[in-house]
């Protein structure tokens, strides 16, 4: 009984949050969280390219995204850091020395995001009890 109450109110909260997702994304390029929503459609538009290359992109090299239903959205700053990554990691493995003091770089950047990121959850954890 218990918990069909917890998956009830899950799938209540899940829905809410997609149907706020969604309501941000059909505007046309509008913010969600400070970030900028495209559709498929749109992302194609801005990095100059068809839709099925950036949907091969997110299927075969793994381009963050969302998915609301069947739609797939992309946040902007994400996809252009993951685009700026992989150009970094092609020129580097071919043994270009400036992409890989980039990608150095790019790396220990992402360290030092993650370790933030963990000490601020240690943090709120600690807050919290």
């Amino acid at each position: 009984m218990i918990d069909e109450i917890l998956r009830k109110i899950i799938r209540e909260e899940l829905a809410s949050f997609s149907n706020e997702i969604k309501n941000y994304a059909k505007k046309d390029k509008e913010s969600y969280y400070g970030r900028t929503v495209l559709t498929i459609k749109e992302a194609a538009n801005h990095f100059r390219t068809s839709p099925s290359t950036i949907y091969s992109l997110i299927k075969e090299d793994g381009m963050p995204h969302f998915k609301i239903y069947s739609r797939h959205y992309i946040v902007l700053e994400e996809a252009e850091a993951f685009l700026w990554r992989e150009t970094a990691k092609s020129y580097a493995d071919e043994g270009n020395i400036y992409w890989q003091r980039i990608l150095q770089r790019l790396d220990w950047e992402e360290k030092e995001r993650n370790a933030a990121y963990e000490k601020a959850l240690k943090r709120l954890e600690e807050s919290t009890y």
